[in-house]
């Protein structure tokens, strides 16, 4: 399951991972982020509170990720992940160089800090 939430007027969606993700999970944000985008052309900010990566519940929910992230990512301001996972907190420089222009990784569950940088105007 993904508990979602769009921050409003920020523009900040918040993802809250707890069970292996289903295609489900992805067509409901894709209802909150899509009018969004259409309304201001990006997304400023998105979220990711997980304490470990819970995987998907089968391939077609993998698959329904993957295009997600291939949706999205070029329509993304700001990325910040928060979790206890060494593994997640060390694939920054992934996500650095491949989804957004800015990206932010704590290994402190604390989303004050996070939500602090996503909410500071992007470096133009």
């Amino acid at each position: 399951m993904l508990k979602h939430k769009l921050l409003l007027p920020e523009g900040i969606m918040i993802l809250e991972p707890d069970k292996p993700l289903a295609v489900a999970d992805f067509e409901a944000i894709t209802q909150e982020i899509d009018p969004y985008i259409a309304k201001h052309g990006m997304l400023p900010g998105l979220l990711i509170h997980v304490k470990t990566f819970p995987g998907w519940t089968n391939f077609a929910a993998f698959y329904a990720h993957m295009g997600i992230v291939e949706r999205y990512h070029l329509r993304l301001q700001r990325l910040a992940l928060v979790t206890d996972s060494r593994f997640l907190a060390d694939c920054r420089n992934l996500l650095a160089s491949s989804c957004t222009r800015n990206s932010n990784t704590s290994h402190n569950p604390s989303m004050t800090m996070p939500c602090a940088g996503l909410r500071d105007s992007p470096d133009e």
